[in-house]
């Protein structure tokens, strides 16, 4: 693809003034051509901003991973921000300008530019769907971005606090000029809530590229936020919605476990690519899981060989990653969507349809022939069994932080995290909430309270 060379200068631009968004005020406001529907989807297929940097300490900071004290060596290969996420220390960005804050506001910025631009256009009907394509995926951008944030800078959604619990910042506009202020965790779900159900009218069923937002991938977010938001009902909804459209699950019975990476990118499953920020930390051969997860799989769940390679008794090598390489996967795929329907249609009584979910995705993760369907004689059994499939299904998405956070309201589902590192034991007590602090110079800069 040719790229004119002003929108050239124009992306290094955005790229290093979204590097200091909410860190300092720059002296001029960012040009940016608006007048042009081809030129504001350029924005959007920027991957490397657009794509490629969600945030990961989440996934650091969770039980999920297991870091060998070796790499702690500041000569090694591991960050000292994962060494602090994993350790859940306060100082966890050094000041960096690339961090977890910065990256998707760096999304949020792309988009509002996207959206003034559309907001200016008076479509003719031979543009309009271009129109549609570009406003949606904008819309679907900047709430992933919201989304991602919420979940490492805000306290879980509960429905009786979320209005006085303090959110993220929501921003709604390109004036990087104007005072951050942080919105209510309420008011920052409610956002997202209304611009995806904007956006899915808008989008279209299939593009060209999977890093290109889709319908299917509008309801998948939509799914997501509300099992977020504990609304079951509107969960399985949009679940059910996006698996109408998308309903692929690739059977693991016929992958090879001697390839180094089992899953190409692209597969058949992904909805919407994305990938994590890189971190050796996180990233194969260096990404180790952690032993007691390893052992919850069967003998028969092909996840364990695909998804591991065993060298040692504390080196279990995490491989599994949709991105199909070293980097993870941070994106939206269908079998997110069956965990969630199950879990949803669980959690409202029908025990049926969540075990007709679970084991549809099951057949497709245990051996054939001799996999048995999943059984359950209550809601709770039926609930427990979704939960530990979820758990082994989806780790290293930076997903899992946001399980521990949202099921900490149910005493049965309450993990208290314990890691060991140069003989020091580190206890995260399941009880309590757990934010990650907001970057000091943001904090200075702008007023804000801390988390």
């Amino acid at each position: 693809m040719k790229i004119k060379y002003s929108l050239i200068i124009l992306l290094s631009c955005l790229s290093i003034s979204c590097e200091k968004y909410l860190e300092v005020k720059p002296d001029k406001k960012l040009a940016v051509p608006s007048d042009n529907l081809s030129n504001l989807k350029l924005l959007l297929d920027d991957t490397n901003t657009m794509n490629q940097q969600v945030p990961a300490l989440g996934e650091a900071a969770s039980d999920n991973i297991f870091i060998r004290d070796t790499q702690f060596d500041p000569v090694a290969q591991v960050s000292i921000t994962s060494v602090n996420s994993y350790l859940w220390q306060s100082d966890v960005f050094n000041d960096k300008a690339r961090n977890d804050w910065a990256l998707p506001y760096a999304v949020i910025i792309n988009t509002n530019l996207v959206l003034e631009g559309t907001d200016k256009i008076q479509p003719r009907a031979s543009e309009q769907q271009l129109w549609n394509t570009v406003k949606g995926s904008a819309l679907l951008f900047r709430s992933f971005a919201f989304y991602t944030l919420l979940q490492e800078f805000a306290r879980p959604y509960n429905v009786t606090t979320a209005s006085q619990d303090p959110g993220i910042v929501l921003k709604l506009n390109s004036d990087i000029n104007e005072v951050s202020k942080r919105s209510s965790v309420r008011q920052c779900y409610d956002k997202i809530v209304s611009d995806l159900t904007e956006a899915v009218k808008l989008l279209p069923e299939n593009v060209t590229f999977r890093t290109e937002p889709t319908t299917a991938a509008g309801y998948a977010l939509l799914a997501r936020v509300y099992l977020s938001m504990n609304d079951y009902s509107q969960s399985l909804i949009n679940a059910e919605k996006a698996l109408q459209l998308f309903p692929t699950l690739m059977d693991y019975n016929s992958l090879s476990a001697a390839a180094t990476f089992p899953f190409k990118r692209y597969n058949e499953e992904v909805i919407f690519h994305a990938s994590l920020v890189q971190d050796r930390a996180l990233a194969y051969p260096y990404a180790c899981a952690d032993e007691i997860l390893y052992n919850e799989y069967r003998a028969d769940d092909l996840r364990k060989s695909l998804f591991f390679r065993r060298n040692g008794p504390a080196d279990i090598q995490f491989r599994g990653s949709y991105v199909g390489s070293l980097t993870n996967f941070g994106g939206m795929a269908s079998d997110e969507l069956y965990l969630i329907a199950a879990e949803c249609a669980s959690r409202i009584g029908n025990r049926a349809k969540a075990l007709d979910y679970l084991n549809k995705l099951a057949a497709k993760r245990y051996k054939q022939p001799g996999f048995v369907n999943f059984q359950a004689g209550t809601d709770q059994e039926a609930l427990d069994l979704i939960l530990k499939e979820r758990r082994k299904e989806l780790l290293f998405r930076n997903l899992r932080w946001g399980d521990i956070n949202r099921l900490k309201a149910e005493a049965r589902y309450r993990t208290t995290i314990t890691k060991v590192s140069k003989g020091v034991v580190y206890v995260l007590p399941a009880e309590k909430n757990y934010v990650f602090l907001i970057p000091r110079k943001v904090i200075e800069a702008s007023g804000m309270a801390q988390n």
